[in-house]
């Protein structure tokens, strides 16, 4: 028993180190990169204006909006909620998706490209460490946790999903409103 509260004791000391101390600092270093491609897409508008879209802009720029609002609470639960925003509203994403698949095809920029993949991969970063805690007490189970990284690119896709979800959906439908306070 004594052991049992030990454990737990060590067990609340690292979440408040992680938490308190150590996260904060890491999900501000991917909000200051999400920041700086935003500050790159915009600066591609200035001076590409004609080879960027007024709607891919705008898209995209909500999506990067979107992502520096709610990095702090991109975690699994999260996911969550998105998967199960997706598969009741499905015609509605799908059509955001294969809009903008379209608008990136259609567009003559490379960059643009490379700014969503940056910013895929740096909510997804986020993702990683919003649940770091979480992946230390599951670190026994360590085969479950390799079989569910390569379900990655399924958590790709629904990270893809989820930053491309209107601002005013994600406040209504995906995140409970009980969460939204900030962290």
């Amino acid at each position: 028993m004594a052991t049992l509260i030990i454990v737990f004791i060590a067990l609340v000391i690292i979440h408040f180190i992680y938490d308190g101390i150590i996260l904060p600092s890491v999900r501000f270093k991917f909000r200051l990169r999400i920041f700086e491609i935003r500050d790159e897409l915009r600066s591609l508008k200035i001076t590409h204006s004609n080879d960027l879209s007024d709607e891919l802009y705008h898209d995209l720029h909500e999506s990067i909006n979107i992502s520096i609002r709610f990095l702090h609470q991109m975690d699994l639960k999260t996911l969550f909620w998105a998967n199960r925003y997706v598969k009741n509203h499905h015609d509605v994403v799908a059509d955001i998706i294969s809009r903008r698949n379209s608008l990136l095809e259609e567009c003559k920029l490379g960059e643009i490209n490379n700014l969503t993949s940056e910013l895929y991969k740096n909510v997804g970063y986020a993702l990683i460490f919003n649940n770091g805690v979480l992946l230390v007490l599951l670190s026994p189970f360590a085969i479950p946790l390799i079989f569910a990284m390569s379900l990655f690119s399924e958590i790709k896709s629904l990270i893809r999903m989820l930053v491309s979800i209107p601002e005013n959906e994600i406040e209504k439908e995906v995140i409970p409103p009980e969460s939204l306070s900030p962290a």
